[in-house]
């Protein structure tokens, strides 16, 4: 008995092997920086700079030459004081580029955040400082949702204790040693720690410096042993003990 075999159930299927995932900070990178929701945090209580320097830093490479937007609560600047154009522009940072919102509290920086969002090619840049209420996974699914409505993107610089949230990748920053030359200002390098990934590698680690003269980082080749500025004070040479007074 013959068989016979319909043409449309049969299909070809090609089997490739599955490339390996790219594990350097570019390769991450280049693969987090589309998504519509990314994380920056301190790594240690101290670290907040460095988060924050990381994070502006993320957002002007992720800009594309559009417009960087930055919203943040006044007990933000209570603690460090505001921005410094002159320090920003050190920092490569365009200021004609930058809009800067000093909000009342959390919940009218988030606010200025959504409306942000829907701004055509705009990467927003929230902090978010600890607060009684808290942000948690109702407030960061309410900007991944404008984000990708609008086809933007939000940063949050999580300066509060950072639960649930609804973002895709987040990122754990501290200083790393410069590797200027010594006695002299090097740039800005930075310690990250990539903790949460949803769709690919994580708990990576990389030493960085941020170069304001093509807006990159670049992996650092050596680390430096802090050292002291100055003279170390010689030890003391030993010599016997006084000997004990007799009484008389």
């Amino acid at each position: 008995m013959s068989h016979s075999f319909d043409p449309v159930a049969l299909r070809l299927v090609r089997v490739t092997e599955k490339a390996p995932p790219d594990t350097t900070f570019e390769g991450l990178r280049a693969s987090i920086a589309p998504a519509p929701l990314v994380e920056v945090m301190p790594a240690a209580y101290g670290d907040h700079v460095s988060a924050l320097g990381f994070s502006l830093a993320w957002a002007l490479m992720a800009s594309e030459g559009g417009l960087i937007f930055w919203a943040a609560p006044e007990q933000d600047f209570f603690e460090d004081g505001l921005p410094n154009a002159e320090g920003l522009a050190q920092f490569g940072m365009p200021l004609d580029r930058l809009l800067l919102v000093r909000a009342q509290s959390q919940k009218e920086a988030l606010w200025a955040t959504e409306q942000a969002l829907s701004t055509p090619g705009i990467i927003a840049l929230c902090a978010i400082t600890p607060s009684k209420r808290g942000v948690g996974l109702t407030e960061t699914r309410r900007l991944l949702l404008m984000a990708e409505h609008y086809r933007t993107r939000c940063l949050l610089l999580r300066l509060d204790a950072a639960g649930s949230s609804a973002a895709r990748a987040r990122w754990r920053v501290a200083a790393a040693p410069s590797e200027a030359e010594e006695e002299e200002l090097g740039a800005p390098s930075f310690s990250v720690h990539l903790a949460r990934n949803r769709t690919g590698p994580h708990n990576l680690d990389f030493n960085l410096r941020w170069s304001i003269h093509d807006h990159a980082f670049h992996l650092m080749e050596k680390r430096h042993e802090l050292t002291l500025d100055g003279g170390v004070a010689p030890e003391a040479p030993l010599r016997p003990a006084d000997p004990i007074p007799q009484s008389a």
